[in-house]
């Protein structure tokens, strides 16, 4: 109906059906769903997904709503996981993997907080449009896009806290005065501005691996403080007057 709903899931669950209406609904997951829908309604939604899932379609629709993505270590296999028009949270807090997965923010001023490890394998996160804050405690191999796609010409002014290591990952802030920082060794990862006027912060070693790290800050008047060692890797700076 469209009351405030609470759906609990205790066991695991396959080829299940869930749409919530309006009101501001409440999901819980206890253990793994596959080859599963959940679609959440207009209002201000709460999806936990505790024991992760395969072959999954989330759409959280209209509305702010609260993804937890779980709070132990869990995997998403062959999975869509989507935000809706408000500004959304996704987070996590204990490790991720993602296995061919897909994570969008929508088109409001979303956050997405992976607060622990996160091991990717052909999978994406994207903040989508809209002014972003992405925070990521250590990244392992795929792409993480603050916009719709890689260098998103029309994506807003987004943050990205890379508070952990970067391996083998390709990070892309797109367009928008966008702040970046690293805390954490990269190591043969890529991290990318957009044509905009972006602030990089890394305070780390940036080092190769199995490819080159690459720092690649476009077009736009940028600044780069690099407070660690630098090598075997690969710095473009761009256009505009930067700062290094």
């Amino acid at each position: 109906n469209d009351g405030g709903d609470f759906i609990s899931f205790e066991e695991t669950t396959t080829s299940v059906y869930v749409q919530s209406n309006a009101g501001s609904d409440s999901l819980v997951a206890a253990m793994s769903m596959t080859q599963s829908t959940v679609w959440s309604g207009a209002d201000a939604d709460s999806l936990s997904f505790q024991a992760g899932g395969s072959q999954l379609a989330v759409e959280a629709q209209k509305g702010a709503d609260t993804l937890d993505l779980g709070s132990q270590v869990v995997s998403f296999s062959q999975t869509t996981i989507r935000g809706g028009d408000g500004g959304n949270r996704f987070y996590d807090n204990a490790a991720n993997n993602l296995n061919s997965t897909s994570i969008f923010g929508g088109s409001g001023n979303d956050s997405l907080d992976f607060g622990s490890a996160l091991r990717q394998t052909s999978s994406i996160i994207l903040g989508g449009e809209g002014t972003d804050s992405l925070t990521f405690a250590a990244v392992t191999g795929g792409s993480i896009f603050g916009g719709s796609s890689f260098q998103d010409t029309s994506d807003g002014a987004d943050t990205l806290n890379l508070t952990g290591a970067v391996t083998t990952a390709k990070i892309d802030a797109a367009a928008g005065t966008n702040f970046v920082t690293a805390g954490g060794a990269i190591t043969g990862g890529s991290v990318y501005g957009g044509g905009d006027k972006d602030t990089f912060a890394l305070n780390t070693a940036i080092a190769s691996g199995s490819t080159n790290s690459r720092i690649h800050v476009a077009a736009g008047n940028d600044s780069l403080t690099f407070a660690g060692n630098v090598t075997s890797s690969v710095i473009n700076l761009g256009s505009g007057a930067d700062s290094l």
